[in-house]
């Protein structure tokens, strides 16, 4: 299963470039043949971000999150 995502703009560790089309895979090898095809003129792509601002209280202590 592939799905190709079309026009995105990539944000990566090189910087912002696009737009580009961006093949997602769940296997190493795949036919080149899309399943899933998203329009993304005007989106944005970047690698997940992570909240660095975290408190592990749980369990105890839940009543000082907000």
């Amino acid at each position: 299963m592939a799905t190709l995502v079309k026009n995105v703009r990539l944000i990566d560790s090189q910087g912002e470039r696009g737009p580009v089309d961006v093949w997602i895979s769940k296997t190493l090898s795949f036919s080149g043949q899309a399943d899933d095809v998203i329009e993304a003129e005007g989106l944005y792509l970047a690698p997940g971000f992570v909240d660095l601002h975290s408190h592990l209280r749980e369990p105890g202590q839940e009543e000082k999150e907000d």
